[in-house]
């Protein structure tokens, strides 16, 4: 007879406690050659205690939550990862990036904390194949009239030449929380300095806007966006408690 491991999720901040199979984090796992996947928890809800059994529908068990599985990057909701909390209408939301992973619930008042989990844990990642040797490559020598040709074509690049749009970075706050807004189109990298406290999310092109429960009086927000070039573009955005912001 097998036998299941169960941890348990009870950080003092959430308002919901969660039960849940050691290793149901651990198989979570993005589709090949995805930015994440996400699904469907089932379990079943008892008062403050949410058990979550299975990333599969099995018997009788109802929708407790959802799940969004990265390779990487940090843990954390990202707007379609909202928008899929919300049509579930379940009590949690599961995000495993990486080696790492955190529960996300609704806040007594209605609200959800998007950047941080209230608590994180680790998980195991799987073993991915090694890469295959590279082989030596031939070197070749290039013409002369080949460098002189790309110096040519580079020419009437220049002249045309714009500098790149703005990120439409904002922060205002709303209801308590700060409500963080850009330009949706190119992945990013969200950096929030508050206080001590330091919050690096990646963040992807159809996403726009995030809400921070900050706990300091002043908030940094930068947003820097790298196409690969040499000067990455970045934008920052600070918040101060009393100061309107300028429109």
């Amino acid at each position: 007879m097998q036998s299941l491991e169960f941890r348990r999720w009870s950080p003092t901040a959430s308002p919901l406690k969660i039960e849940f199979p050691a290793e149901l984090a651990a198989e979570l796992w993005p589709e090949p050659e995805t930015l994440e996947t996400s699904g469907v928890l089932y379990g079943f809800r008892n008062g403050r205690e949410v058990h979550v059994l299975a990333a599969e529908a099995t018997g009788d068990l109802e929708q407790v939550g959802i799940f969004v599985a990265r390779e990487r990057g940090e843990v954390f909701l990202t707007e379609s990862n909202l928008e899929l909390f919300e049509r579930y209408k379940v009590p949690v939301a599961l995000v495993r990036a990486g080696g790492k992973a955190g529960f996300f619930v609704r806040e007594p008042n209605g609200s959800i904390q998007t950047v941080r989990s209230h608590e994180e844990f680790a998980v195991d990642v799987p073993a991915l194949p090694a890469p295959r040797p590279m082989l030596p490559l031939a070197v070749r020598r290039k013409p002369v009239w080949a460098a002189a040709g790309f110096f040519a074509l580079t020419l009437p690049v220049l002249a045309f030449f714009r500098p790149a749009p703005s990120l439409g970075l904002q922060v205002r706050e709303q209801a308590g929380q700060l409500q963080i807004s850009w330009v949706a189109g190119k992945t990013a990298l969200l950096e929030i300095e508050d206080g001590d406290r330091h919050v690096a999310a990646p963040v992807f092109a159809n996403q726009s806007n995030l809400t921070y429960e900050r706990s300091g009086g002043e908030v940094a927000v930068r947003l820097t966006v790298d196409d690969g070039g040499a000067h990455p573009q970045r934008e920052t955005a600070r918040f101060v408690v009393g100061v309107t912001p300028k429109r």
